[in-house]
């Protein structure tokens, strides 16, 4: 098995599935080793990422948290951070702080930090489990492979070979 294989495996019997569009910027930290696996259930509870968001609570971003984590998160900083999975200490079943919602990105580059969303895009077409391309405007050119801002809505093509209609992430 590849060990793109044995990572899916090892998270199937941790329960988490493979997904598309979700923890794939997680999952490329693990293959990068960034993350370790030790194969238990607890592994999913290690912290990735800590501190202070803006709301001036603290933040645990577990590994459970960011395989659940969309790769992209498109307009979402506009949107109210609907699609978050990472929260600060204070959003809890007892307080609600309203503003400590966050995601966290560039795991696959060993450097992760938390983001309003407007800076994850993490590429799927890229190969093992991908990789993060920043702004939200950033494209896969499906023709060269590389990386071009593409515009809000997609309208330009890429630089390199100006290939690709700006629809690929």
């Amino acid at each position: 098995k590849t060990k793109l294989e044995k990572i899916n495996l090892q998270l199937k019997s941790l329960g988490i599935e493979p997904h598309e569009d979700n923890g794939n910027c997680t999952r490329a930290a693990i293959y990068r080793g960034h993350i370790k696996l030790t194969g238990q259930l607890s592994d999913l509870d290690q912290v990735i990422l800590s501190g202070t968001l803006e709301c001036g609570h603290n933040c645990n971003a577990t590994l459970r948290d960011l395989l659940e984590q969309p790769d992209y998160a498109g307009m979402d900083y506009e949107n109210g951070l609907e699609d978050i999975t990472v929260i600060c200490d204070k959003n809890n079943d007892i307080d609600q702080c309203g503003e400590g919602r966050t995601y966290v990105t560039n795991m696959c580059t060993g450097d992760p930090y938390f983001d309003s969303g407007k800076f994850h895009n993490h590429c799927n077409k890229c190969k093992l489990f991908g990789k993060c391309i920043g702004d939200y405007r950033d494209r896969h050119c499906d023709r060269c492979g590389n990386h071009f801002w593409a515009g809000s809505g997609g309208q330009f093509g890429c630089e390199e070979c100006g290939g690709s209609d700006g629809s690929g992430r």
